[in-house]
């Protein structure tokens, strides 16, 4: 779903999931938004021009008469569409909250395809059809992406959490308060009114948006037979390293200089270049060791989300031969883990996605890049933090040259992600503040 303009980034992401174009298509709902048609994208991407008020008449819809798409007019209905229209306007994020109804949302668009999943716009693809095996996609209700070692967390990820589409998942979230037609409603007039007096955007949003990786996550997961696999499989962005898209792979460059990242094309070379690849990548991953494990909610981090949604696999159940935890499955209300040890899955070097929103928030104050152009086999995204840029760019050695190879520091990059964290924060609490006191 897109709201006004479009991020430059959605670019690199329209082009990369083209590697994936035997197995995805990315939908782009839109409302009359000419940057978006003008996008250059892969042959797989299609952009659904819903005209104006059209994604906020599709949700009222839903929200209004939970479990069938068919328009009652009621008044309800007319009442959350007007609101959704403004808010949905002046504040496109609140897309988010809705995305976990997309599957019922977006049905009409959705009667082709075995399953789907809502995304985000920062995220770079890999071929896909090598992380996603068929009978993982029988097998699992839903298969979400999380970081690399990171599925000790029990929470579905915003950026990819494949669902198989039928009605009995499609409008699981309409079960949930906050996604009741009144409370709705009720949360889109406070919006209205908090805009009006002029409270600025990031105060309201972290004083009304509700996650959706956090309330429908958990009740997901207490659905009887609902089966689920969390599986690392994403790149971190709070890792430095460069990230190398060729041909649809997606790699982590280890090299000391960034132009020794470059894939090398001359025969001589046979494209051997500075990188660390997992020996095994390409073949088929040994079966799962499942053995079962411990839920709690303490010292879980997660701490965007409410306290009660914040649940993860015991760490007094782990062993330190066995700290990581890669993959965690639910089969019949109860939560497993691989054993990395007897059936080792992960893989570091490569990765099926790159979500870079700390890269791009966080670490940077400005683009450099070239135009991604259809039919673009290699591209190199890194930052530099001497000039706080995001370079993204075709392997071509001369650009990096150009670009003075700017190397990455951990030690600097500390001093500068605290700092602007920091900086945003303390006025972002100022502003919490001044809406509290409204509301």
């Amino acid at each position: 779903m897109a709201g006004e303009g479009a991020p430059i980034y959605l670019g690199w992401s329209c082009l990369s999931v083209g590697a994936s174009k035997d197995m995805f298509d990315m939908l782009i709902f839109h409302e009359d938004n000419a940057i978006i048609e003008a996008l250059p994208c892969a042959t797989n991407v299609k952009k659904i021009n819903l005209h104006a008020g059209g994604l906020s008449k599709l949700i009222a819809r839903a929200v209004a008469n939970p479990r069938s798409m068919k328009t009652s007019g009621s008044s309800k209905e007319r009442k959350l569409e007007h609101l959704l229209s403004h808010v949905l306007g002046k504040m496109p994020f609140f897309l988010a909250q809705f995305k976990i109804g997309s599957g019922a949302i977006f049905e009409e668009y959705l009667k082709e395809y075995t399953h789907w999943t809502y995304s985000d716009p920062d995220i770079i693809w890999s071929d896909l059809s090598m992380w996603l095996s068929p009978s993982e996609l029988v097998d699992y209700d839903i298969i979400t992406m999380c970081k690399i070692a990171d599925a000790n967390r029990l929470f579905l990820r915003g950026q990819f959490a494949l669902h198989q589409n039928r009605d009995s998942l499609n409008w699981l979230w309409t079960d949930l308060s906050h996604m009741q037609v009144d409370n709705v409603i009720s949360m889109m007039t406070t919006t209205q009114m908090a805009m009006k007096r002029g409270i600025p955007n990031n105060a309201i949003k972290r004083m009304i948006f509700i996650s959706a990786e956090g309330a429908y996550s958990q009740h997901v997961f207490s659905v009887p037979g609902v089966s689920v696999l969390i599986a690392g499989r994403m790149f971190s962005d709070k890792s430095l390293k460069p990230v190398v898209w060729n041909s649809g792979d997606l790699s982590r460059c280890v090299c000391g200089v960034i132009r020794q990242c470059i894939p090398r094309q001359e025969p001589q070379f046979d494209n051997s270049y500075c990188m660390v690849r997992d020996s095994n990548h390409g073949n088929a991953l040994p079966p799962i060791n499942m053995q079962e494990e411990e839920v709690t909610g303490e010292d879980c981090g997660m701490n965007w989300l409410a306290e009660q949604y914040r649940h993860c696999i015991s760490p007094k159940s782990l062993s330190s031969s066995r700290a990581v935890i890669n993959e965690a499955i639910l089969l019949e209300g109860k939560w497993h883990s691989n054993n990395e040890i007897v059936s080792p899955r992960l893989r570091k070097q490569v990765g099926a996605m790159f979500h870079f929103r700390v890269w791009e928030d966080d670490l940077s104050n400005k683009v450099d890049t070239q135009s991604m152009r259809p039919g673009t086999t290699c591209f190199i995204m890194y930052v530099s933090l001497a000039d706080a840029t995001l370079y993204v760019h075709e392997c071509d050695p001369q650009l990096v040259k150009e670009r003075n190879n700017a190397m990455l520091s951990k030690s600097t990059s500390k001093k500068i992600v605290y700092g602007m964290i920091y900086s945003h924060r303390k006025k972002q609490l100022e502003d919490m503040k001044e809406l509290a006191t409204y509301i």
